[in-house]
C-alpha cells in the first residue's frame, strides 16, 4: 500500500488497472483499501500464476536466492538472501515481465482459460 499507488501514478497516471488474483488473501479485509480507494481491479482465477507477473518474479528470485541446493539454517541469512537477490534484479527484467502480459493474456484467451506455462 505505501508507495505502490504513488510509484503507478507516476508512471501510468490515473488510468491504470491493479491486478491482483482470486487467491483468498486476496479478498481478505486487510486488502479492502484497494476498492476503498476506488482504484480499478483487473481480477482472474487465484491459480493463474502466468497472470500475474509477480508470480513469474517470485519464481525467478527464489531460483536465484536457491541456487546451487542453497539452505539457510537463519531466517535473517535468508532476508539478507532475497534482498541482495531483489537488488541484482535488473529493471529491464520488471520490464520484460510487465510488457508480456499482452501476449500471455492472449495465450490464455486462445486456450480457452487454460492454464500455460512456458517460462
Amino acid at each position: 500500500q505505501d508507495g505502490l499507488f504513488e510509484f503507478a501514478h507516476l508512471h501510468y497516471g490515473n488510468d491504470f488497472l491493479f491486478q491482483q488474483d482470486g487467491a483468498s488473501i486476496h479478498r481478505y479485509k486487510v486488502a479492502k483499501f484497494l476498492t476503498d480507494e476506488n482504484f480499478n481491479l483487473f481480477h482472474h482465477p487465484a491459480l493463474s500464476p502466468d497472470l500475474n507477473p509477480i508470480e513469474i518474479l517470485w519464481g525467478i528470485l527464489t531460483r536465484a536466492v536457491y541456487a546451487e541446493g542453497k539452505q539457510y539454517d537463519l531466517v535473517n541469512d535468508l532476508k539478507v538472501a532475497i534482498e541482495s537477490e531483489w537488488t541484482k534484479t535488473p529493471l529491464s527484467t520488471l520490464e520484460n515481465l510487465v510488457a508480456s502480459m499482452p501476449r500471455c493474456c492472449i495465450r490464455v484467451i486462445q486456450a480457452s482459460g487454460a492454464i500455460w506455462s512456458n517460462q
